[in-house]
């Protein structure tokens, strides 16, 4: 059983959660799926506060931010 964790290409992270995340990988033996890895066994133990983004991720704007050039 995995522990609870984000999947997908995309996860926003604040400067002093990478640095939680970072302290957490020196003491933790590896795991090879690193979306487990990271958002669910490092998390679980660096407790950040999570923020659900929802429908921000997949909106019109984001989508056309992504794939138009020009911005």
């Amino acid at each position: 059983m995995y522990p609870p964790y984000c999947a997908g290409w995309f996860v926003l992270y604040s400067p002093d959660v990478v640095i939680l995340l970072y302290r957490e990988a020196q003491r933790t033996e590896y795991f090879w799926i690193d979306d487990v890895h990271v958002t669910g066994t490092l998390a679980a133990r660096a407790n950040p506060t999570h923020t659900p983004l929802g429908n921000l991720v997949l909106s019109r704007w984001m989508v056309k931010l992504l794939l138009d050039s020009t911005v």
